[in-house]
């Protein structure tokens, strides 16, 4: 049995609240959130606690409100009662935790984490309020692995509200955050939904199939897994329902393709018709006037006289014909 499970055990079986405090005071002794190390284990125990040992997040909550214990131990009912709040969906209650004990651990980097996850679900001022939240908190503890996931799952709700002018890059960094957290926590099935979230955003839907097939096999376990479930699979229509609008969009863009080809061809052909029609149209009107022109001129002369004549129309009537025709294809192949 894990020292977390030994402890989780003897909270349950405690006589009462100044036993369970006693417990709790040990602990926080041993394991301070208010440092640099450690800390997402920290945030993760705490949250085990909360959720596991009925009753505690009331106890954490009494603490803080009579400004009981020394800070280690009120850090620690910190983060018991916010993760706990947040875990049973009570969002106000777990910032009203945050508000409470700002002025204490305001300068705490975890605590700057929790500030960060308050803000999630949020409308997009508090999305962006989060992510620079979360940024800052990242900067002091750059191996939080919760951390590194709660900035990814900022951006990509920020993409998703396209609030991002060029959203590939801060996807691409996103994803390289929760790449980083998988590394080190590969059992936790959020961290691949959110790696999923971020795949699908940036059109690699085969990479996101598979890691949100990897987040509900996971995710089999614990009080709230049939909620997370419900998340991943909703996750997955949407990486189906995405790559299907993708290729209809790229079928759409190459029969539109063809299709301009197409009329290019036929607007050319048909260009074309037309300078014939007209050439041959001149041609015999030219034929036509040339005979009607000269026809008067060429009665009573000689033979060879007729023919000069004849000859010298003939040049300036087709002349004028071959410029006319030239013109016309010049000013159609603009």
């Amino acid at each position: 049995m894990s020292d977390l499970s030994q402890l989780i055990e003897s909270l349950k079986a405690a006589a009462g609240a100044d036993e369970r405090l006693a417990l709790l005071r040990a602990y926080a002794a041993a394991n301070d959130g208010r440092g640099r190390t450690g800390t997402y284990d920290f945030e993760r125990e705490a949250t085990d606690l909360a959720v596991e040992v009925p009753g505690l997040i009331g106890l954490a909550e009494k603490v803080l409100r009579n400004d009981d214990g020394e800070p280690a131990l009120r850090f620690l009912c910190v983060a018991i009662a916010f993760n706990g709040r947040r875990r049973e969906r009570h969002p106000d209650a777990a910032r009203g935790v945050l508000d409470h004990a700002a002025a204490e651990f305001g300068g705490v980097p975890l605590f700057g984490h929790f500030q960060a996850m308050a803000l999630e679900d949020g409308p997009v001022a508090d999305l962006r309020r989060g992510l620079e939240l979360a940024w800052a908190a990242h900067a002091q503890l750059p191996d939080n692995a919760g951390i590194d996931h709660t900035c990814a799952v900022f951006i990509a709700d920020l993409a998703s509200n396209d609030d991002f002018p060029d959203p590939g890059p801060e996807l691409r960094h996103g994803l390289e955050l929760v790449n980083e957290a998988i590394e080190r926590y590969h059992d936790k099935g959020r961290f691949y939904h959110t790696r999923a979230r971020l795949k699908r955003l940036l059109h690699d839907y085969d990479g996101a199939r598979v890691d949100i097939a990897r987040a509900i096999d996971l995710e089999r376990q614990g009080d709230d897994a049939p909620e997370r479930r419900v998340v991943y699979l909703i996750e997955r229509s949407m990486i189906d329902a995405d790559r299907h609008i993708a290729h209809l969009a790229s079928v759409a863009e190459e029969s539109n393709a063809r299709l301009t080809a197409d009329t290019d061809k036929l607007k050319a052909t048909l260009e074309a018709s037309q300078i014939q029609a007209i050439e041959v149209i001149g041609f015999v009107t030219a034929i036509l006037g040339l005979v009607m022109a000269t026809l008067g001129e060429i009665r009573g002369q000689s033979p060879q006289d007729a023919l000069i004549v004849l000859a010298g129309v003939a040049v300036l009537l087709f002349g004028a014909v071959f410029f006319g025709s030239w013109m016309l294809r010049r000013r159609m192949s603009k």
